[in-house]
């Protein structure tokens, strides 16, 4: 039988239930991921430029998070975010 997380907002919940709420937020994640890295391409404002640059960083190591956690500490293939 699967363990159960307990929460004080949500009933008991199963493994199955947190990688798939996982799995959605590293989704989303990777998509919100490609669009700053889109419009940061797009920047002509050196600030706003870094700015987004700074959200990419933050959203990258989001995602690792919770790459770590459905996976461990294993080599895992991260957001392409390629150079500007």
């Amino acid at each position: 039988m699967a363990s159960q997380i307990q929460t004080a907002h949500t009933p008991a919940l199963s493994d199955t239930a947190v990688r798939s709420a996982s799995l959605l937020h590293v989704a989303l994640l990777d998509e919100f991921i490609r669009l700053t890295h889109e419009a940061a391409g797009q920047e002509g404002d050196g600030f706003v430029r870094d700015s987004l640059d700074e959200t990419l960083t933050a959203l990258c190591r989001e995602r690792d998070g919770y790459a770590v956690m459905l996976h461990g500490p294993a080599l895992l293939p991260h957001a392409a975010v390629p150079a500007a």
